[in-house]
């Protein structure tokens, strides 16, 4: 992951760019409900540690990671 970080307003010293490496799961599954309907179900999760939290509202919450997780379902209509 490549993060960066500018403002127009602020000094050079101020801005700031990086780059983090981590890991990507991605698991699913799906449910015929007949022949022109399914379920399915997704699950995400990102982690990418130790890339933030050396200031800010960052420390105070204690959160280092940029990742994350996230469930999707869908109903699929159709062939």
């Amino acid at each position: 992951m490549r993060y960066e970080e500018t403002a127009e307003f602020a000094a050079d010293a101020d801005d700031g760019s990086d780059r983090f490496s981590g890991f990507h799961l991605t698991g699913g599954a799906e449910l015929r409900l007949g022949r022109w309907a399914a379920l399915t179900g997704d699950i995400i999760s990102t982690s990418v540690a130790d890339a933030i939290g050396t200031g800010g509202v960052a420390e105070v919450f204690e959160e280092d990671d940029l990742g994350g997780t996230s469930v999707r379902i869908r109903l699929i209509l159709g062939r």
